[in-house]
């Protein structure tokens, strides 16, 4: 019975530390959700908090950041390293992953020409990238 109890306590420790913040850096309101989406660079996920506050996991193993996050369309895109990552608001299954070979891309907005904006904070540089053709430049 002690060792189912101290089985339970470590499973509700590592499942309440994956739905805290751990460096909340980024964070963007996805309308059609009800609900605010957060990077969590720390622990390499995107939160979802909804209305009554309560976090879960919306998309995590990023690898590094995420950082910037941006929605367009049906899709939360983050910057992640030297990529661009995107995943379907209604799964967070991953649909998009575009490495444009940045040093630490940071910030990111997107244009109503189906691009995203999107700033390597390191380099100095700021990178277009067509989210349709998956292709960009800097």
């Amino acid at each position: 019975m002690k060792s189912i109890l101290v089985f339970v306590l470590l499973l509700l420790s590592v499942f309440t530390k994956a739905q805290t913040y751990s460096g909340p850096e980024s964070v963007e309101y996805d309308y059609a959700g009800r609900r605010w989406l957060i990077a969590n660079t720390s622990s390499h996920q995107v939160l979802s908090r909804d209305s009554s506050g309560t976090l879960s996991i919306f998309a995590s193993g990023l690898g590094s950041g995420p950082y910037g996050i941006e929605i367009v369309g049906d899709t939360l895109f983050c910057c992640s390293g030297g990529s661009v990552k995107g995943f379907l608001l209604s799964t967070g299954a991953s649909v998009f992953n575009l490495n444009v070979g940045a040093s630490f891309l940071n910030g990111m907005t997107h244009d109503n020409s189906g691009n995203l904006i999107a700033t390597d904070f390191s380099a100095k540089k700021i990178f277009k990238i067509n989210i349709a053709a998956q292709t960009f430049s800097a």
